[in-house]
């Protein structure tokens, strides 16, 4: 993404998320997410859609739109179907990573 910095190419992705999302919830089976590693910006909102989202102790999580060239107003976060509207504001104006204990204490994780 960091390459791609125009914001029609941040706005088509975060589009193309936004239907994975709203599919995963028209979705007939639960949709598990199992993260490992890092979920940024689209991929902690797919977590986020999840039913049910696991993670490694060492996971972390960051929605990092206001750092990048890309538009808030292009870009609402999905997370607070499962954290506090105030914590998804936080992630989202800040760009800070959270680790693992404190998703799951924030609820984006279980």
């Amino acid at each position: 993404m960091h390459g791609k910095a125009r914001e029609p190419y941040y706005k088509a992705l975060f589009d193309r998320c936004g239907r994975m999302s709203r599919a995963f919830r028209r979705c007939p089976v639960p949709v598990i997410a199992r993260v490992h590693g890092i979920a940024t910006a689209a991929g902690c909102q797919l977590v986020g859609a999840c039913d049910l989202a696991i993670a490694a102790d060492t996971a972390r999580f960051a929605v990092r739109v206001l750092t990048s060239a890309c538009s808030a107003r292009h870009h609402r976060l999905r997370c607070p179907r499962n954290v506090s509207a105030k914590r998804a504001f936080d992630m989202l104006v800040t760009g800070r990573f959270i680790d693992a204990p404190t998703a799951a204490d924030w609820g984006l994780i279980q």
